[in-house]
């Protein structure tokens, strides 16, 4: 999640930074296939989990304390997967949409010079700076309540 959470953080200063004046052609360059490079959080491993919930195991856990964190931080899927939903929608159908006609993705180059003052540019670059902050704060409530986890698991073992 941290890994995740950094490169959300980087893509939104990348969108960031194209918004902030004009648009520097390199910058552009950079942000679309950056943020095009979105990494989800499908990887993640929540069996154990299900697997408590299914037998009604969490009932077993004696402290309450540490049955809400595990519940809590579980919870936290649900805005992650919500966000990564919505995004990936966004960047494969509006996005992606836009770009690639005007964008050569091999080569890492516009092939459009006019990207630079369309305002649907920044338009696109408004709206993935708008979700990125969702994401970021899905996942940064998600990281500590990871952390918190952690340290309670710690401390009742």
């Amino acid at each position: 999640m941290n890994e995740i959470l950094v490169a959300l953080k980087t893509d939104q200063t990348l969108a960031n930074d194209c918004l902030q004046g004009e648009i520097e052609p390199v910058k552009l360059e950079t942000a679309i296939i950056q943020i095009l490079d979105f990494e989800t959080f499908n990887d993640r491993n929540e069996n154990t989990y299900k697997t408590l919930i299914n037998a009604g195991g969490l009932a077993t856990i004696t402290n309450q304390k540490l049955r809400s964190s595990i519940i809590e931080y579980y919870q936290d899927y649900g805005n992650i997967d919500r966000f990564e939903s919505v995004y990936t929608e966004f960047l494969l159908n509006h996005f992606n949409t836009y770009f690639s006609p005007r964008y050569d993705y091999l080569n890492k180059k516009l092939v459009d010079l006019t990207l630079l003052k369309n305002v649907q540019t920044k338009n696109n670059l408004l709206i993935t700076k708008f979700q990125l902050g969702e994401g970021i704060e899905s996942y940064e409530d998600a990281v500590a309540k990871a952390t918190a986890l952690d340290k309670l698991l710690e401390a009742t073992l």
